[in-house]
């Protein structure tokens, strides 16, 4: 029911969105969102099961979107739980900076190129 809820949500406000399996080794391991916009690159949502973090899958995925989203010249962004100390600090690594807030969430760019961290060609 949480997915159908999601997809909905994200169906109503992104409705050019993709929603992708990852597959490592021909292996789901996870899920991607992500909404192509005109004016923006926006990663609605990445998850990765449990036995496959830590094994840099999603450094490598976003990697690929911050060099779309360059080769595109829009910016990338991402909302992320204020909650959520560990994907702060993994988006913070990867040049993200916070650019606006809200209640429960942080809308974050990428801002890499500003401060000296470029994507890693994986």
């Amino acid at each position: 029911m949480q997915f159908e809820a999601q997809r909905i949500d994200y169906q109503n406000r992104f409705p050019t969105s993709q929603h992708s399996i990852i597959l490592v080794d021909d292996v789901a391991c996870g899920r991607i969102w992500v909404d192509r916009g005109t004016n923006e690159i926006r990663l609605l949502d990445i998850a990765l099961l449990p036995e496959s973090r830590g094994r840099g899958t999603g450094r490598v995925l976003l990697n690929r979107l911050v060099a779309e989203s360059q080769e595109a010249g829009v910016p990338l962004r991402h909302s992320v739980s204020k909650a959520n100390e560990a994907a702060l600090r993994f988006y913070s690594r990867l040049g993200f900076e916070v650019i606006e807030e809200f209640d429960l969430y942080v809308l974050m760019e990428w801002v890499g190129s500003q401060k000296g961290v470029t994507p890693r060609n994986e």
